[in-house]
């Protein structure tokens, strides 16, 4: 199981600890920010059924987000993005490809920023997200149907400004996501996909 948790809240309580509270613009109600991040999706992936064993890959992708302040502490990000990972089922001491889907994740989080005015800006955020799959291919072309669903997300993350106006951004997110996957009308289990996604960028405000 992968932990990446570990460096993005070992991160975060550092940059909190050292923060600067002056020097810079306050983010104020009625700011936007935009990003442009690339991410690194890794999936936690388990299946239970005839689905047991299954993984799903790795994928580097990019993402865009927008996020409004209503007042100088409180935001409301919207996420867009979306990502192709390979999926497999072990078989005799290997693993068996069975093709692709992508996915297409818009996720809404509400954010707490804790240094409004700081050089440094670390906030956390919680929400909720709604995957879409498609374009499935190779052996999961032949299925029914991944059946699209709800998962709550959390995200913690740090702003570093490097004027009034632009940041350089490291983000860490992680959803809660799973599938019904189902082929000729009958339910062969349950993918658990629960990704961890790391997210490097740049961020605009105005």
């Amino acid at each position: 199981m992968k932990r990446p948790w570990k460096i993005g809240f070992g991160m975060l309580l550092l940059f909190v600890l050292v923060a600067s509270a002056g020097g810079q613009v306050m983010a104020g109600e009625g700011d936007w920010l935009v990003r442009g991040r690339l991410l690194n999706v890794m999936p936690d992936a388990s299946g239970d059924g005839t689905l047991e064993g299954m993984d799903v890959g790795d994928n580097i992708t990019a993402e865009v987000d927008v996020t409004y302040f209503f007042t100088e502490r409180w935001a409301v990000e919207l996420i867009v993005a979306t990502t192709s990972n390979e999926i497999t089922l072990p078989s005799e001491g290997t693993e068996f490809n069975l093709g692709s889907a992508s996915l297409l994740p818009p996720t809404v989080l509400v954010q707490y920023h804790f240094l409004p005015d700081g050089r440094v800006r670390p906030y956390i955020g919680a929400g909720i997200n709604y995957t879409i799959f498609y374009n499935q291919s190779g052996l999961l072309d032949e299925l029914d149907d991944l059946d699209n669903s709800f998962g709550l997300a959390a995200q913690a993350g740090i702003d570093f400004m490097l004027n009034d106006t632009m940041s350089f951004n490291v983000d860490l997110k992680y959803i809660k996501l799973d599938t019904d996957v189902s082929d000729a009308g009958t339910k062969l289990g349950t993918l658990t996909i629960d990704p961890w996604i790391l997210g490097l960028g740049f961020g605009w405000r105005f």
